[in-house]
């Protein structure tokens, strides 16, 4: 029977009948505490749970015949076990007073040592039932908490793969960017770059005219005697020579991105000679 049957008139009824704390709990099939719990929930008011309590557990020192529930239990678990009966009287034999009394007291004591050791292993499985649901009440935190780490480390996965997407779609702007940055530079390379003509006559003048631009050649002096020095000079005339280093001193001082273009195929020569070796 559930504990949820215990009413207060059934409590009183049991106490009148003599119901100990063992009895209370195997009949409704639940724990010490649990029966305690329930009996302050229909006594509310302490004067009445104390008082009901008491007589409860003075049940427990009251002495029970055989007629008793929990006296009955244990004569049928007796009756089930496994262990030997009792020896009966033999009827043949009748035996006196003074022998009947002395048998009574015989099966008296093992009756109070069989209720005795039931007691004792009822409590136990009281204990181990507490026990039980205390684990079990324990595994339900620890089902909840599974459960909220578990959503937990969904938001987590799903930040994560949002993340990815963004870093995806970012990577690929800046590829686009990237592509883009580098064809406006090329572009403002191409028009920024100033273009030198050398003619065959070693003028130097730039393509376009208009461009208020000026050729500075200054410290070519010094950068030719440099350039005499190469072993490379010997394969050209030194005024090819002086003409280089007037083009790479223009180049210098210019600053900018700068085309040379020859219409002499000996001083391109050169040129591009003491270019490879700079």
């Amino acid at each position: 029977m559930s504990i949820t049957n215990l009413t207060g008139k059934k409590v009183r009824i049991g106490i009148k009948n003599g119901m100990t704390l063992v009895g209370f709990c195997e009949k409704y099939d639940c724990g010490v505490g649990e029966f305690r719990g329930r009996l302050e929930r229909i006594f509310t008011q302490k004067e009445v749970f104390r008082q009901v309590w008491g007589e409860i557990q003075a049940n427990e020192k009251k002495p029970r015949r055989t007629s008793a529930p929990m006296e009955a239990q244990i004569v049928t678990a007796v009756e089930t076990s496994p262990e030997p009966a009792l020896e009966e009287p033999q009827e043949k034999h009748s035996l006196s007073l003074d022998e009947l009394k002395v048998l009574e007291e015989t099966y008296s004591g093992e009756a109070i040592e069989f209720e005795t050791r039931y007691k004792g292993l009822f409590q136990e499985r009281l204990a181990c039932r507490d026990a039980y649901k205390r684990i079990r009440d324990e595994l339900e935190e620890l089902k909840r908490q599974f459960q909220s780490k578990g959503c937990e480390a969904e938001k987590v996965i799903r930040r994560d793969e949002k993340i990815v997407t963004e870093m995806n779609e970012i990577s690929e702007q800046y590829r686009v960017k990237r592509a883009a940055l580098e064809t406006v530079r090329r572009e403002i390379e191409e028009k920024s770059k100033i273009t030198v003509c050398v003619f065959a006559n070693r003028e130097i003048a730039l393509l376009d005219d208009t461009a208020e631009i000026t050729l500075d050649d200054t410290g070519h002096d010094e950068l030719f005697k440099k350039l005499r020095e190469q072993e490379i000079a010997e394969e050209f005339r030194p005024r090819d020579v002086r003409l280089v280093a007037r083009i790479l001193k223009i180049q210098a001082n210019l600053n900018a991105p700068v085309e040379v273009l020859f219409d002499d195929e000996e001083i391109k020569l050169a040129y591009e000679a003491f270019v490879k070796i700079d």
